[in-house]
């Protein structure tokens, strides 16, 4: 008798746990994968056109380093999604058209990663401007707040 329970429960556990294995390892990914190649760059001159053109056609420019950073200087109009707090659902970004993510600089990997997983969370307009936040500034134009040119010591 026992020996007929455990053949039983052996017939039963296995496939079981086989099942059970398969449908996690499917659902451990349910994100779309996103490569490199899927990625969209913006470029310095058609970001301004964009931002230009802003009414007529919706965007939001998205500061992906760390909130501090951000907050020491950011582009103008641009809102702080730190890369460990984006969400799929985020109320600021929905129904924006184009989405910009910026970070420092073209060495920044940060911006290709939070483009990448605004990708993978379903966001369709979603470009990269590689050049970030020291090609603005190298370009002249302002920051929020105002990046304070360091002074020479006066002694």
């Amino acid at each position: 008798m026992i020996l007929l329970l455990v053949r039983a429960a052996r017939r039963f556990l296995m496939p079981t746990f086989v099942l059970g294995l398969c449908l996690l390892a499917a659902g451990c990914n349910s994100q779309p994968k996103v490569n490199d190649g899927d990625l969209v760059y913006i470029e310095d001159k058609a970001l301004m056109e964009a931002i230009a053109k802003r009414e007529k056609k919706p965007l939001v420019i998205v500061d992906a380093r760390s909130a501090q950073r951000y907050e020491m200087a950011h582009i103008p109009g641009a809102i702080s999604i730190p890369l460990p707090d984006a969400v799929r659902e985020d109320k600021r970004l929905k129904d924006k058209g184009t989405i910009v993510v910026y970070a420092l600089d073209w060495e920044d990997p940060i911006a290709l990663a939070m483009s990448k997983k605004l990708m993978a969370f379903g966001y369709k307009e979603v470009q990269t401007y590689r050049g970030g936040l020291r090609e603005w500034v190298t370009k002249g134009r302002e920051t929020d707040p105002p990046i304070e040119e360091k002074k020479e010591d006066a002694h």
